[in-house]
């Protein structure tokens, strides 16, 4: 099941007297919002995913792709008992609504697990929020705990670095005890996560060894 990524895009007149404001004109912007029209330059706009409207809007049943894969590197430890902190931020989330899956399937014996997530608003863009509020409230108990941070819904932007930053100790006392850390996102928020962690164990090296063994995995873009 695929559907279309949308995102809401402020009017092209807004974009250029905003830069302009803070003394970055944009060059060349006159000429675009007047091509535009003065309907066309203050009218609100939608971003469209470009795969998914492809596969939405220009496929039919029979039409062959070609597509590229590339293998997870997440893999859950073999051992119930072992910690587990994810991290993921938007669209980061995907890989860590397939461990949710895992552990309901594993009858919910993952104890210590803990989900980080990131996005602008509650109300727009939790995904699954259903389905990781069921897991947490559900019997058997499928996710330890769920740490959210919405970065549109205050004064100050709070991102999921600034949450893991919060809880600095209890994820340096779950990495003591063994934990596997999962970070799914972007780069810029991965460099975060990495930045944060390494503070909580004193050293970058340490990261480095973590990543090592195999018990920092990232996937990022």
């Amino acid at each position: 099941c695929v559907s279309v990524v949308a995102e809401p895009l402020e009017p092209l007149a807004a974009i250029t007297e905003g830069l302009r404001a803070r003394g970055h004109p944009a060059p060349g912007a006159a000429e675009c919002l007047e091509r535009a029209g003065e309907a066309g330059a203050k009218a609100p706009r939608r971003f469209r995913g470009v795969c998914s409207s492809m596969l939405c809007g220009h496929t039919a049943v029979g039409d062959r792709l070609w597509i590229g894969t590339r293998p997870s590197t997440f893999r859950l430890p073999r051992k119930a008992t072992t910690p587990i902190v994810m991290v993921g931020a938007g669209t980061g989330i995907a890989p860590f609504r397939g461990f949710v899956r895992e552990f309901r399937a594993e009858g919910g014996t993952r104890k210590n697990t803990t989900l980080f997530f990131g996005c602008q608003k509650s109300a727009e863009d939790f995904l699954y929020k259903d389905e990781l509020e069921e897991a947490i409230a559900g019997e058997p108990k499928l996710l330890g705990e769920l740490v959210t941070a919405f970065s549109r819904e205050q004064n100050e932007k709070v991102y999921v670095q600034h949450q893991l930053k919060k809880r600095a100790s209890d994820v340096l006392a779950l990495l003591n005890q063994g934990a596997y850390l999962y970070v799914c996102g972007s780069i810029a928020m991965g460099a975060a996560i990495r930045e944060e962690v390494a503070a909580a164990l004193g050293s970058p090296d340490h990261v480095s060894r973590l990543q090592t063994e195999g018990r920092y995995v990232e996937e990022l873009w």
